[in-house]
């Protein structure tokens, strides 16, 4: 895969949970979850133009998410 620029935030919740958030100069964005396979999309809401785009995700068995 062709490296893009763009620009990198990594985001680590309370309980150590971590991804990175890329953001590309031609608009797009990269999820990565750090060790947090198997996942599956449950709700995409992709609407027009100008308005909220929302995401969830949810650990499947098997995935180390789901550990207390």
């Amino acid at each position: 895969m062709a490296t893009r620029p763009g620009e990198t935030i990594p985001v680590v919740s309370a309980k150590g949970r971590a991804m990175n958030v890329r953001f590309f100069d031609d608009g797009s964005i990269r999820l990565r979850f750090k060790k947090a396979g198997p996942m599956v999309v449950r709700y995409a809401f992709l609407p027009g133009a100008e308005h909220n785009v929302i995401l969830e995700l949810k650990p499947e068995k098997g995935s180390p998410w789901l550990s207390p």
